[in-house]
This record gives structure tokens, sequence and C-alpha cells, in this order.
């Protein structure tokens, strides 16, 4: 264990904290978020300054409790795979049969949409005694129950990649 990793971590001033935040808006790019800040810098001491910034013990803790926060963990990853396994057309249907987004999002079910397709179709009327006729037609599609079931069991160990040989010995009756 260095030093830095047992001294106690300075507490984050405004501007390191004002740092960090645009470290992440400029993609963890040290420099960009640097001149963000100090315009008038050059590129070379920007990213002189940008790399001691990062290299400071509570600035590296602060950006990898970030990233840790923002981070999907198996477990996380495993619970979505299994909605999308458990997905069910019917979560997402009205009384009339018609895709209703607004009950699925407030079931929170919307990450279970892999597409929508929608498409409108307008007839007008040819004569005055015809009416204008417009027709929305909509499509979904949730993602692969079979595909995230699969990913579910390689992750346990129950399912393997290789092929499977089947030995079947027929009696002579």
């Amino acid at each position: 264990m260095d030093e830095s990793e047992t001294q106690e971590l300075k507490p984050l001033t405004p501007g390191d904290l004002l740092f960090i935040v645009r470290y992440f808006e400029m993609h963890m790019n040290g420099t960009q978020a640097y001149l963000s800040l100090h315009p008038k810098s050059s590129y070379n001491n920007a990213r002189s300054c940008a790399a001691d910034i990062l290299a400071k013990p509570n600035i590296k803790a602060e950006i990898r409790r970030r990233i840790d926060e923002k981070v999907m963990k198996s477990d996380e990853a495993l619970l979505l795979l299994a909605d999308m396994a458990r997905g069910d057309v019917g979560d997402f249907i009205d009384r009339n049969n018609i895709l209703d987004l607004t009950m699925a999002r407030e079931k929170g079910l919307t990450k279970l949409i892999k597409k929508i397709k929608q498409r409108t179709i307008t007839k007008i009327g040819k004569s005055d005694t015809d009416e204008d006729v417009e027709i929305t037609d909509m499509e979904f599609e949730l993602y692969s129950a079979k595909d995230a079931i699969d990913t579910i069991l390689k992750a346990g160990g129950a399912l393997k990649d290789s092929n499977i040989e089947i030995n079947v010995k027929l009696s002579d009756d």
C-alpha cells in the first residue's frame, strides 16, 4: 500500500468538482476539461495541468466513485436480462389492443422494447363528399426472450457453447 492510499483524502474544492464535471462532459479528456475552464491556456500547459490534477488521490477517488456509480454491475445486467426473458407483449397493449407506451413507461418496461416503427397514411378525399382519412400503423419488437435466457444460462454455467453429441442405441427387437 503506498502513501496516497494510507493518508486521508483531502476534501474536494469547488474547482476540483467543476474540473471533474467537465472531465466527464469532455468524454474523460483531461486536457479538454482544463481548456474549457482555462481557455487562454496553451494546449501543452493544459495537458500538463490536467495530468497533475488527475494524479491527485482525491480527484482519482471521486472519478472512480462516479464511474462505479454509473457502471452496470453483473447482477444488474442479469436482472435486465431476466426482465427481457419474462417480457410479455401484453404488458404494452391496452384494452383496445393498441400499443400504449405511456402504460409501458409507467410500468418501467420501455427498456424491453427493441424497435418501434410507426407509419401514418393520409388519404385525401377526391370530392367534397369523400372524407379525408388518416391511418396510423405501429409495429414494435421486444428484445428476444430466447437470447436473454441463453445469456443468463451461459452466465450461470448451465449452457455451454460446445456442440452436443447425442448417442442413441437402438435395441434389436
